[in-house]
């Protein structure tokens, strides 16, 4: 087995990354965090001799499309069809304080 997690260990992991947990829980996690390790010491022992990398598992690269300039809708005519609006605007239901 690779190195051993300490409960501080465990709680500056938790820390990094914002966790809150018990006291209590920090044995279950300590038990995780070690099975993790060693399961990646067996993948260390992988040959890996001439096999390239794999950065990415499809061949796109940047798929773009090309910008093409539209007329836009009519305002007058859109605002007619909404529901909601004002002179100029459409208007929906609050979504923050259940207008």
């Amino acid at each position: 087995m690779s190195k051993r997690i300490t409960n501080e260990d465990v709680k500056h992991i938790a820390n990094l990354s914002k966790m809150v947990i018990d006291d209590n829980d920090i044995a279950k996690y300590q038990k995780d965090m070690e099975a993790i390790l060693e399961y990646v010491a067996i993948l260390d022992e992988v040959n890996v001799e001439g096999v390239e990398p794999t950065y990415q598992l499809n061949e796109l690269s940047n798929v773009m499309q090309e910008d093409k300039i539209v007329e836009g809708l009519d305002r007058e005519k859109i605002l007619k069809l909404a529901k909601y609006k004002d002179l100029v605007n459409f208007k929906t239901k609050g979504v923050f304080n259940n207008e």
